[in-house]
């Protein structure tokens, strides 16, 4: 019945699992694993819309569940801030009328606000109302977070009609490893029955997949990513060989000027021999021992020549906020500007007001 529905919300970029579970009170729970299409209405309208039809799909899912008397458990990456106090930024421009304008008729916010007040429980939000600075998610890109700038986008939400057993719920926000942090919540449920029939969608009977998944201690143990179903690599005994050769002269120091040779496709100014002294300060010999067939000695503006062609980036300027050196950036962002390279803060986003955020520094790299 339900899955006529999933298959046609995944269509539109989003994930959406749902599992059926059985208490020893006969009460039956649908687990519902999700991830929201994460996208802005400014940026690109089209993606935003598929995001709007991936909730009102939920929504439908949810809505139907209930109806059907089923305990909803809501868990996932939602990309979506429900609340000010879920945002940082958000929350720094409350008293901004435009901003705080556009938050609130955001359509999927919108959408999002109304499963939250007509049919699931935020199990954070249950038991802490008002604590701030709990966030889920921050940019890495800008590193946000050192100062802890981020947003609250990751969610596990239960039926209002079972909220009361919501005993816990953690935002474990020192996990590292990833732009998200782990969330936790405990529900105190009786007993689940347990499960005799593997069910028949399950992809352990996809004859696609068979073999090819991890077992669950394999998932979770980060130093050991390795599956009992991957077969050993056997090394040849020339890379045995060649290995050895490698093992005798490690932690030994590397003499050699240059690691790597230098090819110029460029000839030299001034009168010199065309590709026989590229080759040999290639090759790293020292410019003033060179010297030509007529016992000449090598010319001063030779060397300057060859390091014209391995000039870097100019210095960087010093941002205003902080006078320090700033960083060197690109435009990824579709538009006229894609491509372009900028400088601005190297300082880590954050509040405005705090003197460890990022300054509003900004100068193109080819003005």
């Amino acid at each position: 019945m339900y899955y006529s529905i999933m298959s046609w919300i995944i269509k539109f970029s989003g994930r959406l699992l749902i599992t059926f579970h059985k208490t020893c009170a006969d009460d039956v729970v649908a687990v519902i694993n999700a991830y929201v299409p994460c996208a802005y209405q400014s940026d690109d309208p089209t993606k935003y819309s598929q995001k709007i039809d991936f909730i009102t799909g939920l929504k439908d899912v949810i809505m139907k569940l209930i109806h059907e008397k089923i305990v909803i458990i809501l868990a996932g990456d939602l990309n979506v801030k429900s609340k000010i106090i879920d945002s940082a930024e958000a929350f720094e421009n409350r008293l901004n009328y435009d901003f705080m304008t556009s938050w609130d008729s955001a359509p999927d916010r919108q959408l999002f606000n109304f499963i939250l007040d007509n049919c699931l429980t935020d199990c954070f939000r249950f038991l802490y109302q008002n604590k701030p600075n709990s966030y889920t998610c921050w940019n890495t890109g800008l590193n946000a977070r050192v100062n802890n700038y981020g947003s609250r986008i990751d969610y596990i939400l239960l039926s209002k009609s079972h909220d009361s057993l919501i005993t816990s719920s953690e935002i474990l926000s020192n996990t590292m490893g990833s732009d998200h942090c782990p969330i936790v919540a405990e529900i105190n449920f009786d007993e689940f029955q347990e499960c005799k029939n593997i069910p028949a969608e399950c992809t352990f009977f996809y004859p696609e997949l068979k073999g090819k998944q991890s077992t669950l201690p394999v998932m979770v143990n980060c130093n050991k990513r390795k599956s009992k179903y991957l077969v050993p690599y056997e090394r040849s005994s020339d890379q045995d060989e060649n290995s050895s050769k490698k093992q005798k002269v490690l932690g030994k120091k590397n003499t050699n000027k240059f690691q790597t040779k230098l090819k110029f496709s460029t000839k030299l100014k001034g009168d010199l021999p065309e590709q026989t002294i590229v080759q040999e300060l290639a090759n790293g010999k020292d410019a003033k021992n060179f010297v030509f067939d007529d016992n000449r000695p090598f010319p001063d503006h030779g060397l300057v020549s060859v390091k014209s062609l391995l000039v870097g980036l100019p210095k960087p300027p010093l941002c205003s906020g902080h006078k320090t050196r700033t960083v060197l950036k690109t435009v990824v962002k579709d538009g006229t500007n894609n491509g372009r390279r900028f400088y601005c803060c190297s300082f880590p986003i954050g509040p405005s007001s705090s003197k460890t955020s990022r300054c509003n520094f900004f100068k193109w790299f080819d003005e």
